[in-house]
């Protein structure tokens, strides 16, 4: 909880300073920034996600490639997955387990909130 009371802190010490701050292109570039900083973070905690769901079972979409199953590559193919249904790209794949497929559809959903948060703080 430490943590969270610091990043609290944290927040309201940006608050401060973007207050004093003169320049209103100052100020709209760190918001810019921060919020840019969120979808990276939405990004990759879904792609985790994405990477975690084909990992835990014996036939997910990790282990459908030949060399796919390799650390790197199959991450880096869950981030761009992630980064690909945040944009609203949607193609079908072929699902191999309900899980999979439950995942898809409910990153789906918050993928559009999220993007909806951050196109309404422009």
């Amino acid at each position: 909880y430490c943590r969270l009371l610091r990043l609290a802190k944290f927040d309201q010490l940006l608050s401060c300073v973007l207050e004093r701050v003169n320049s209103m292109i100052t100020v709209l570039l760190v918001r810019v920034f921060l919020y840019f900083q969120a979808v990276l973070f939405w990004v990759h905690i879904s792609g985790c996600g994405w990477y975690w769901v084909g990992k835990s079972y014996e036939n997910g979409w990790v282990f459908l490639g030949e060399d796919s199953e390799k650390f790197p590559k199959s991450f880096l193919v869950s981030v761009h997955w992630a980064a690909a249904q945040l944009q609203g790209e949607y193609e079908f794949y072929a699902f191999e387990s309900p899980v999979e497929h439950t995942f898809a559809v409910c990153h789906k959903l918050v993928s559009i909130i999220v993007l909806a948060m951050f196109v309404s703080k422009l």
